[in-house]
């Protein structure tokens, strides 16, 4: 079976965790999904303190039944290494890790990365290759030596590439998941051997992604909501999504969105959400 995992936004009221918004949305995609994703990009994770991680980890965990995995971020092996050590006593099913951002790592560099972190976590690790937030990509060569390591048992994919998303699929099996990490680009993902999805829309609408997962390799629903999908995108990540779920905060640093995005989301949830009245 396909997975769908949520890839959770972290809610804000007046610049502190909004903890009783955060219940809310871990209880209400619970019953459509298969895992959740805490402490990713949606999460906004670069610019949560390690109190508000450790916050985050309290909440999700005490109030989600199924498989938790937590984004990993650092400068260095040593500085993720030192960061797990503070998740140890939640049981976390697998840690997400991206390339380090900024410093532009050769392909030996980015195996030599991964070899270190697979060797000393303590839980598995799922790479996440997201060339536009971290300025690099890691190479299907590389991969092929990656996925033999025990403890590496799968790969996000943000890439928007279609030739390196085939490529992807030849790699695939019970021992190497591959999660499209674009909602838009599921069914490519789908096609080509893809084990699911890591979903930002589906902080608001589980059922529908899930939904469209199972369906496959029908394309009838993601095609009548493709505008809806495509949506969580016009403008940074996660604004969109977050004003979708009522207009919560984010960091500041993140900035606003703008009104003609404000007013497309609106049209796009209610034409969602008055279809499927009718529908019932």
């Amino acid at each position: 079976m396909k997975e769908l995992i949520v890839a959770l936004v972290t809610p804000f009221k007046n610049l502190k965790l909004d903890e009783n918004s955060l219940i809310n949305i871990v209880k209400s995609v619970e019953k459509d999904s298969d895992g959740v994703l805490i402490l990713g990009s949606t999460a906004e994770s670069s610019l949560l303190t390690l109190e508000e991680k450790l916050k985050i980890c309290d909440i999700v965990f005490k109030n989600y039944s199924k498989n938790i995995y937590v984004g990993l971020e650092g400068r260095s092996v040593d500085e993720i290494i030192t960061l797990s050590k503070s998740f140890e006593k939640y049981n976390v099913y697998a840690y997400l890790i991206t390339p380090i951002s900024y410093i532009k790592p050769t392909q030996k560099g980015i195996i030599k990365y991964y070899m270190e972190l697979a060797d000393k976590l303590n839980k598995p690790i799922i790479l996440y290759n997201v060339p536009k937030r971290v300025g690099c990509s890691i190479d299907i060569a590389s991969l092929k030596i990656l996925k033999n390591h025990y403890n590496i048992i799968g790969i996000k994919d943000a890439t928007s590439d279609d030739s390196y998303t085939k490529e992807l699929g030849n790699l695939a099996d019970s021992n190497f998941l591959v999660f499209s990490g674009d909602d838009t680009n599921v069914l490519t993902s789908l096609l080509y051997n893809g084990s699911g999805l890591i979903s930002v829309l589906a902080n608001k609408y589980p059922k529908l992604m899930k939904t469209i997962i199972n369906e496959f390799p029908s394309t009838k629903l993601y095609y009548t909501y493709k505008e809806l999908i495509d949506s969580v995108f016009i403008e940074t990540s996660p604004l969109p999504i977050k004003y979708m779920l009522g207009n919560i905060e984010s960091k500041s640093e993140l900035g606003t969105l703008k009104t003609a995005s404000k007013l497309l989301l609106d049209r796009l949830i209610n034409d969602y959400e008055t279809s499927n009245l009718n529908s019932k």
